[in-house]
């Protein structure tokens, strides 16, 4: 009988759902209890620089958040990657603003600094970078940029919870950041995020956004008597049951690390001579980075060999996929500015998405199962063509 080897599946620990049962046993299980500050103090210890950080019901809504914070106009830009989820610019296009893509820089599929640079105007309000698959961008330069320009720097740390540069967290180095706590992410509580606010100027106003605009938050704390609606906001909270779901992940989160890390590395050493050979670039590894092992992936040398790749797997019960569509081309983008597919101002990262597939990897899959898939992928015969990297 053919295996079945899944993409991805949530963390399973043992008891995971001991939490969850002591919330629902206090009776309180909507958001901001005992619980989510729980877990908020267990991220602190993560990100200790931090002025705050604050559960919320997905990392979209983390960046919505963020969105509101910065005021935004129709004259003002916000610069993206363009191979990134949609989530990353549709929370600031929400808000008024216009988006403006950058490209990937060659191999790491992180936003490109020069590209950047390239795109700066007098209306650029914001950068924001995405630590893709687990790997950091060049912090360091991009945080020059941003000084020399007053720009304010939002990292999208969906991939890259406990990675690091030069042995500062990822997540640690704008003014806001945001982690992801969905099915698909190392740590998950099925959906959920978290808004990490490193500048302190926006932490009381954070506080208000995601309770519905109110100031709710001074009322628990015993400041005010009676809670008002005073800005802008919606219901962004973590609810109690998801926290308690978060916080066994979280305190099992070395363990969880550890496992992705052998699955990922294992993968690294084994196809490493084999891609080199076939002109197949694998994730980079930097001696000064801390890889978050959120997604192995490998790019191929053309969409053609790409796609038999995936069907080569499919018919092996092995679910390797693809990953974004450029937003640069996507259709509300097109739409919105009136632009034609053509007009391609981002070209690396629609290599990146004809060329990627991204290897099965989570915490509890079998090792067997990943030398099964290591076989396989040695087994298929790439077509030798140069490749246009």
């Amino acid at each position: 009988m053919q295996r079945k080897i899944r993409f991805n599946k949530a963390p399973l620990l043992g008891d995971d759902l001991i939490y969850v049962e002591q919330a629902i046993k206090s009776g309180l299980t909507f958001g901001d209890g005992t619980l989510t500050r729980e877990v908020e103090s267990i991220l602190q210890d993560q990100f200790d620089d931090a002025a705050g950080i604050l559960l919320t019901s997905s990392c979209t809504h983390a960046l919505e958040i963020i969105a509101i914070l910065l005021d935004l106009n129709k004259d003002d830009e916000i610069i993206v990657p363009s191979f990134t989820f949609c989530s990353t610019a549709s929370a600031f296009m929400m808000q008024g603003a216009k988006i403006i893509f950058a490209d990937s820089e060659i191999p790491t599929m992180n936003i490109d600094p020069q590209s950047i640079e390239n795109l700066i105007t007098p209306n650029t309000k914001a950068i924001v970078v995405v630590h893709y698959g687990g790997l950091g961008c060049k912090m360091e330069k991009i945080m020059n940029i941003a000084k020399e320009n007053n720009l304010i720097v939002i990292e999208d740390n969906a991939h890259g919870f406990f990675g690091s540069m030069n042995q500062k967290q990822l997540g640690s180095f704008g003014d806001f950041s945001t982690l992801s706590f969905h099915g698909t992410k190392n740590i998950s509580c099925g959906e959920g995020g978290a808004l990490i606010v490193n500048n302190d100027r926006f932490l009381d106003r954070a506080r208000v956004v995601r309770e519905k605009g109110t100031n709710r938050f001074n009322f628990k704390s015993g400041k005010i008597k009676k809670y008002e609606w005073i800005d802008l906001g919606s219901s962004y909270l973590m609810s109690e049951i998801s926290a308690g779901i978060l916080k066994k992940q979280l305190l099992n989160s070395n363990k969880i690390q550890m496992g992705r890390k052998i699955i990922w590395m294992r993968y690294l050493n084994a196809l490493s001579e084999w891609a080199e050979e076939n002109d197949i670039t694998l994730p980079s590894k930097p001696h000064n980075y801390t890889h978050a092992y959120h997604a192995f992936h490998m790019i191929f040398p053309s969409f053609e060999t790409t796609k038999s790749f995936l069907k080569y797997m499919e018919d092996l019960g092995i679910e390797a996929i693809s990953h974004y569509v450029p937003l640069h081309n996507a259709p509300i983008v097109l739409q919105t500015e009136k632009r034609t597919k053509e007009l391609n101002l981002c070209p690396n990262s629609s290599i990146y998405s004809d060329r990627l597939v991204r290897l099965p990897l989570y915490y509890g899959l079998e090792l067997s199962s990943v030398d099964y898939v290591i076989e396989k992928v040695l087994s298929f015969v790439v077509e030798k063509q140069k490749s246009k990297f």
